[in-house]
């Protein structure tokens, strides 16, 4: 092979039989709050029946009740699947990112009027009994960093086919996961590699953030404050992909040096949110026929995206298909 730019997803990390689905860091927060894994929590009341109250949670201590309302959400809004369901993916729970039902959990205030008889949104502000200070993206950020933390401890099954295919001084590698997989377990060389989101390691403990996020903002109908707040934590989970890119230029003009001709993607979920990140790579590619594989669970979605990017293009690739786990190539040319 080419030297190759290896685009790693969850999918790669799945395939070395490391925990790292969406549903087990679900269940991770939800041990970790008190409340059963295996129930889907769209009712507050359920979720919390006797009260509101964040201070008291003798069991969970303060992150069980902050949780809670991260769990509450992400089940209302799962849409293709449950959020612990094996195949919800990352992917899924991005996009719930931007349409969370915050309204659901927050306490209409009664609108409040001045002397002469209009509405005082300040004094309806003051009114609201809203759990606003409750939602926290750093709560769920730190949970999320503290799962990656406990995964690092499991010993993956290496895969020796990939292991071999990854061998090469100038190969490339693009990872999506926030594990260290590829250096700890493959001995890929750091240098090698580029963690767009950010990743834990636990050895080194090297400082990284940890970035998720959705695609597109939502509107919210609801009174100030609360709308205004709603709009902050939008922003707080919207992932800011071109600003990640630039932070990463020199990834990009390192493609743009090299003899780069081949891609492979290997557990990469095509995700539209993601989507910038690989029309940049093949705008940095400098050969005009570049030979793209992708494993088979991809492939119906990767191929769809990819054709149409490199026809946007003008790039002639040649796809090939990547059948698990005894990696047969399958030719499929662009007008298959």
């Amino acid at each position: 092979m080419d030297d190759t730019l290896f685009v790693l997803g969850n999918g790669f990390d799945i395939h070395s039989c490391l925990p790292t689905r969406f549903c087990q860091f679900r269940k991770f927060v939800c041990e970790r709050a008190d409340i059963n894994p295996g129930r889907v929590y769209n009712d507050m009341d359920k979720l919390f029946p006797e009260s509101m109250n964040f201070q008291q949670d003798p069991k969970g201590g303060l992150n069980g009740p902050y949780m809670k309302i991260w769990i509450y959400l992400l089940d209302s809004a799962s849409k293709e699947c449950s959020a612990y369901d094996p195949d919800k993916y990352w992917a899924d729970f991005e996009e719930d990112l931007g349409g969370l039902p915050y309204e659901d959990v927050l306490d209409q205030p009664e609108i409040q009027f001045d002397s002469e008889g209009d509405e005082d949104p300040f004094q309806t502000g003051e009114a609201s009994q809203s759990m606003e200070q409750y939602i926290s993206v750093n709560m769920l950020t730190k949970e999320l960093r503290e799962w990656i933390e406990n995964v690092e401890e499991t010993s993956p099954e290496i895969d020796k086919n990939l292991a071999e295919r990854f061998k090469g001084h100038n190969n490339m590698f693009l990872s999506f996961n926030y594990t260290n997989t590829l250096e700890k377990w493959y001995g890929i060389d750091y240098t090698q590699v580029t963690h767009i989101h950010g990743f834990v390691d636990n050895e080194t403990q090297v400082p990284d953030t940890i970035i998720f996020g959705h695609k597109d903002n939502d509107s919210y109908n609801m009174p100030a404050p609360s709308e205004e707040y709603m709009s902050d934590i939008d922003q707080e989970t919207l992932k800011p992909v071109l600003d990640i890119i630039s932070k990463h230029e020199y990834f990009y003009k390192n493609i743009m040096a090299s003899n780069l001709k081949s891609l492979f993607f290997y557990g990469f979920s095509f995700s539209e949110v993601d989507s910038p990140y690989i029309e940049k790579i093949l705008k940095s590619i400098t050969t005009s026929k570049p030979i793209i594989y992708i494993n088979k669970m991809s492939f119906e979605a990767g191929i769809n995206y990819l054709k149409h990017v490199c026809a946007k293009l003008g790039l002639n690739a040649v796809f090939y298909k990547i059948s698990d786990p005894q990696f047969t190539i399958q030719v499929q040319h662009p007008d298959d």
